[in-house]
C-alpha cells in the first residue's frame, strides 16, 4: 500500500495472486474532507498489462511509491520464478496507466545475482529517480546485506523515457 503526499491518491499491491497486480484510486473531490469516496483510477495493473511479465514476476506489487502528485507510480516485482525481480514505473495518461521508462530486471542494474530485487521501491517527488532495494546479494563479497539501486529518468526523444542511468549501487555514487 502507497499514499502520495496529500492523502488523494492510493495504490494497493496484490503480490499474493500468481501474477500479482496493483489498483489505483483517487478520491473523488480533493477538497471535500468530510467524505471518504475513492474511485479507481484507470485500469488495475497485472502482470499481463505490465512489461515486467518479460521477466516472470510473479510478486508484482510487492512494494509500490507514487510520486508527489500520484500520477506516477513505481512497482516492484520481487517473487520472480528465478529469484531475481524487477521493477517498472507508470504514469497516468488522464484515462489509464502507460509505462514509463521501461522495465528494470535486476541483470540491466547489479553485476551481481540479486534476489528479492524490487522487494522496496521508492520514488522521488517529482518521478524522475527511483531507488530498487534487494533483500539478499550472495554474489558480492561480505555478508548477504541489501543492495540499494537508484537511478535516473533519462528522456531519449528517439526511444522515449529510460530509467537506465545508474547513479549509486552497493554503497558507491557513480
Amino acid at each position: 500500500v502507497s499514499i502520495n503526499y496529500d492523502g488523494t491518491t492510493i495504490g494497493v499491491g496484490n503480490s499474493f495472486t500468481v501474477a500479482g497486480s496493483v489498483r489505483i484510486f483517487r478520491k473523488a473531490d480533493p477538497f471535500d474532507f468530510s467524505g471518504t469516496a475513492y474511485s479507481q483510477l484507470g485500469s488495475e495493473i497485472n502482470n499481463v498489462y505490465a512489461e515486467v511479465n518479460i521477466i516472470n514476476a510473479a510478486g508484482l506489487g510487492n512494494s509500490i511509491d507514487f510520486d508527489k502528485t500520484g500520477n506516477r507510480i513505481v512497482i516492484g516485482a520481487a517473487d520472480s520464478a528465478s529469484g531475481a525481480g524487477g521493477a517498472q514505473a507508470f504514469i497516468y495518461n488522464g484515462s489509464d496507466w502507460i509505462s514509463h521508462g521501461g522495465v528494470i530486471p535486476v541483470d540491466v542494474t547489479a553485476p551481481s545475482v540479486d534476489l528479492a530485487f524490487g522487494s522496496i521501491v521508492s520514488m522521488s517527488s517529482d518521478g524522475n529517480r527511483i531507488s530498487i532495494v534487494s533483500m539478499k546479494t550472495p554474489a558480492l563479497p561480505g555478508p548477504n546485506d541489501n543492495n540499494i539501486t537508484v537511478l535516473e529518468l533519462m528522456e531519449n526523444y528517439i526511444q522515449g523515457p529510460d530509467f537506465r542511468h545508474l547513479l549509486f549501487q552497493n554503497g558507491i555514487f557513480l
